[in-house]
């Protein structure tokens, strides 16, 4: 029985296959990325919903320079500009603004889509200025804007509201797939180490959330989050055949906690009691057979956030809910016949 079990390991799946990217020197991609958020906040006092709209594309290519040991791809990566459309409320109309990022990478890319190396090949003059958290990019990839219950409470110190301001920028950027490269949709999806079959998971981490301490209750620490990745077998798009994956992030903590935990104080001394926090973000990729290479990406994602004062323990002084959706497309032929 034994001898048979080995036996039965050592032999591989026949249907499994292989979504390793095959890259091939000097080929060149062309991408674009449209993104939308929806908000809706409330604080207290309010009994509607006040939306507010963002849309943000920018385009991004790159050519593969070098191949190197083991499927490994030497990239120039560039990304110029990054465009940010802010939609009409009640007190303005809509602003487009167009920033010069000038992004220049000399990236080393696995054939899992992971990034090994990056090296900033920007000449020095062509640098754009370091941002602050006031920056507009702020309030779009991560907006947090001042309900005037919350700003003007003495119970929150200002340390407090950047901590909350990190936070719901990061469920900003998870919702539409956004931001860093670990998370952003340029080289999704992050893909399998060893063959697989339809219905196989595998993760990648791509943020970090407080979590619950097992064994230790009322404990919470900063913890990896992982997208969880489905293969999905053979799909058809546009009357290709292609391979799909699909991603999954799903989030649900207290913020409250982790942040009265930072600061060494309890709720009674720091004023948050309780902020609920949800996020459930799905990812679709569809994938060349032959090289791997994304077709076509598009994202999904709902969240909410509320924030409890211990003066009001019974109703949140603000809520926010959000959608957010995002496409990435291959905008020009590959070289490599994908």
């Amino acid at each position: 029985m034994i001898a048979l079990a080995l036996i039965a390991l050592a032999t591989p799946r026949v249907d499994a296959v292989s979504l390793q990217r095959v890259f091939a020197k000097g080929e060149t991609f062309r991408y674009e990325v449209l993104a939308h958020i929806q908000e809706e906040s409330r604080w207290r006092g309010l009994e509607t919903f006040l939306p507010e709209d963002f849309d943000f594309q920018y385009a991004f290519g790159g050519t593969v320079t070098e191949l190197l040991g083991d499927g490994v791809a030497k990239i120039r990566y560039r990304r110029p500009t990054f465009t940010i459309v802010e939609g009409e409320t009640y007190d303005h109309a809509p602003v487009t603004r167009v920033d010069k990022v000038n992004l220049d990478f000399l990236l080393s890319v696995s054939p899992a889509n992971e990034i090994l190396d990056l090296k900033d090949m920007t000449p020095p003059g062509k640098k754009p200025a370091k941002k602050t958290d006031d920056d507009d990019d702020a309030l779009v990839l991560g907006r947090f804007a001042l309900g005037p219950s919350r700003a003007q409470d003495p119970n929150l110190s200002a340390g407090l509201l950047r901590f909350l301001s990190q936070f719901i920028g990061e469920m900003h950027r998870l919702a539409v797939f956004a931001g860093g490269f670990e998370v952003a949709l340029d080289f999704s999806p992050r893909l399998p180490l060893t063959p697989v079959v339809l219905g196989d998971t595998w993760k990648r981490t791509v943020s970090y959330q407080p979590q619950q301490l097992k064994g230790k209750e009322g404990e919470l620490a900063v913890q990896r989050l992982d997208i969880t990745y489905r293969y999905d077998g053979f799909a058809d798009w546009k009357g290709r055949k292609t391979h799909k994956v699909t991603g999954v992030i799903d989030i649900k903590t207290d913020l409250a906690k982790f942040a009265n935990q930072l600061v060494d104080l309890d709720a009674e001394d720091t004023g948050l009691r309780r902020i609920p926090m949800t996020l459930h973000a799905t990812l679709e990729t569809y994938l060349d057979p032959t090289t791997r290479k994304t077709l076509y990406a598009k994202t999904n994602s709902e969240g909410a956030l509320s924030i409890y004062l211990t003066m009001y323990p019974n109703e949140p002084v603000e809520e926010i809910r959000l959608r957010g959706s995002s496409a990435m497309r291959l905008s020009t032929p590959p070289s490599d016949g994908a």
